[in-house]
């Protein structure tokens, strides 16, 4: 599978689309759904957005599973 990049990542976020951690078998895989899968250092880049916030779903305080962008944009 072929990873997207940051712009297009960025842009399915301001569609609504949300950044997803996922872990199997010790591997961590990064996606933006709808939309693909993304490298580890494009998620970051992502997290980093000032505009993308975490969704605080996480299985403990402050470690977030998905993260969106604030309001849509």
């Amino acid at each position: 599978m072929q990873h997207i990049k940051y712009e297009r990542a960025i842009k399915y976020m301001r569609r609504g689309s949300v950044l997803v951690e996922t872990h199997i078998h010790l591997k961590t895989i990064w996606s933006v759904f709808p939309g693909g899968e993304v490298p580890g250092f494009v998620a970051q880049q992502l997290q980093n957005h000032d505009r993308v916030l975490p969704n605080e779903d996480g299985a403990w305080p402050g470690l977030s599973q998905t993260w969106r962008m604030e309001n849509g944009q």
